[in-house]
């Protein structure tokens, strides 16, 4: 951690404890390049989840997971050197926050229709609505927010069958 170590806050080197992963992050040459709107966090999100062949859920969630701590740890970084203003640090947290949210939810779907089909009317995805509130919908997480999260979904498909060989009603 030589080097580093004026970056690093107490607050920091407990991450990297807790996930040691978070230590390539910090001799990654790009550690200041920080994706800072949703496409480009999705776009790592989804370069990450490409390494992966698809099949296996736990694994895509565990992905899913490093690069959530190793972009919050480095959106922290960004903004313990006052690279950041505690405003903009909330904003992108909250981008980072959705594109998660996003990306579990791809995730999700996608194992639902393998396991049980589709539902009638829908195309892609599931019919399910997510919605952020709180510090997430008005776009002020900190570091140590949890997400204030609503499902939504159509009533109208409760009574519907899907078409898998698992189906659901």
């Amino acid at each position: 951690l030589r080097g580093r170590t004026d970056v690093l806050g107490g607050v920091a080197a407990e991450r990297v404890i807790e996930h040691p992963l978070l230590l390539d992050d910090l001799f990654d040459p790009r550690l200041e390049q920080v994706p800072t709107d949703r496409a480009a966090i999705a776009g790592e999100i989804a370069r990450r989840l490409g390494t992966l062949d698809g099949s296996d859920t736990e694994a895509e969630i565990e992905v899913l997971q490093e690069c959530k701590h190793s972009l919050g740890f480095r959106l922290g970084l960004a903004f313990r050197g006052s690279h950041v203003e505690a405003a903009l640090t909330a904003r992108r947290l909250a981008r980072l926050a959705e594109a998660i949210v996003g990306a579990v939810l791809a995730t999700s779907e996608r194992e639902a229709v393998a396991q049980h089909g589709r539902l009638p009317g829908i195309g892609e995805g599931s019919g399910l609505a997510v919605l952020g509130y709180g510090s997430l919908g008005a776009a002020e997480l900190g570091f140590a927010s949890d997400l204030d999260l609503v499902f939504l979904y159509d009533g109208a498909l409760a009574a519907a069958e899907s078409d898998g060989a698992r189906v659901v009603f």
